[in-house]
């Protein structure tokens, strides 16, 4: 019952849909919104410098995720790396916790819980490292796009990269310390996994916050020969959230039966 309470938090949060998890999302799909613009040749050549530089943040947003996508096995790796890490410095450190004879009290299961979804949380962090350079990149373009001080564009656009950036630099907790202590103490969550937790999550929930305000901002100021661009970003989107979703579950398993196992 109690190895279930960890493998369960830890994979439930995983597995769910992804507005759920308190890891950021790094790409989104977008919608074609309709239009009543005309879409002549003559119509269509004269975009608004706006729309100018939409256009162009929209092809560098589908090269964004398409480098995302090339980079999924980069982090598949760097969470190996890390469940060999944690297997070397604590394998087994809650065996006592999850094992019977002793049944699982409720303070122990929130622990357990607790645990369970630091873990998830490192091995997010672990994967997404491996998106910083082709962040880099998108946000160097973002940063030379030029918009009129109306359309408050700049804005949504400092507050993504400052966003993205603050939570793509976490590294991960001490989960081996924390184990240790959750092993002395099964009926009270170790004080760093709580100030992890809270601090992870309130940064993913910005750049989660950013990044649809950014996808606003995108749709707002597409035209409808932008169509096909829109389609293949939602595609990228799709296939970069199973994709990855994939990965973590493959590395959570491994994870849970490192820390639980002998």
């Amino acid at each position: 019952m109690k190895r279930a309470c960890l493998t369960l938090s830890l994979l439930a949060a995983l597995a769910g849909p992804a507005d759920a998890l308190a890891a950021p999302r790094m790409g989104i799909p977008l919608t074609p919104v309709r239009s009543t613009r005309a879409t002549s040749s003559a119509v269509s050549a004269k975009l608004t410098p706006n729309e100018q530089s939409n256009r162009r943040m929209l092809f560098a947003y589908a090269n964004y995720l398409n480098s995302l996508l090339v980079q999924v096995p980069t982090g598949e790796a760097n969470d190996a790396a890390f469940v060999a890490l944690i297997s070397s410095q604590c394998k087994a450190a809650l065996t006592p916790l999850t094992q019977p004879p002793n049944d699982v009290s409720t303070t122990a299961q929130h622990t357990l819980q607790a645990l369970g979804r630091e873990m998830g949380d490192d091995l997010s962090i672990s994967f997404d490292s491996a998106a910083s350079s082709a962040f880099a990149r998108f946000a160097q373009v973002l940063g030379a796009l030029r918009w009129t001080k109306a359309s408050g564009a700049a804005g949504v656009i400092r507050r993504y990269v400052n966003a993205e950036t603050a939570v793509l630099a976490f590294t991960p907790s001490n989960l081996c310390l924390n184990a240790s202590d959750a092993e002395l103490r099964p009926d009270v969550v170790p004080d760093a996994t709580h100030t992890f937790l809270r601090a992870y999550a309130a940064a993913s929930r910005e750049a989660n916050q950013a990044l649809v305000s950014l996808r606003d901002l995108m749709q707002s100021l597409e035209v409808p020969q932008e169509r096909a661009l829109i389609a293949r970003i939602s595609s990228l989107a799709a296939q970069l959230s199973a994709q990855m979703k994939a990965g973590l579950l493959q590395s959570a398993t491994s994870l849970t039966s490192v820390l639980e196992s002998n």
